[in-house]
């Protein structure tokens, strides 16, 4: 990504834009990892609850078989 000054345009105010666009840089990329992490997270808890239906599936059947 490429920012284009104007001539006269400050050393400070360059340094506050850029200051700006580097934060919502960070927070986009935060975002994108807190979402990442989520959708992980909501993946395994469907696995726990998958592996946790089988050991109860099976209890069931060894119960059934008795």
């Amino acid at each position: 990504m490429s920012i284009r000054f104007k001539a006269h345009s400050s050393r400070q105010q360059r340094k506050k834009i850029l200051q700006f666009v580097k934060q919502v840089n960070n927070d986009f990329v935060l975002d994108l990892i807190k979402e990442e992490i989520n959708e992980n997270n909501k993946e395994e808890n469907e696995e726990k609850d998958n592996d946790i239906d089988n050991v109860l599936d099976t209890l069931d059947n060894l119960n059934l078989k008795e």
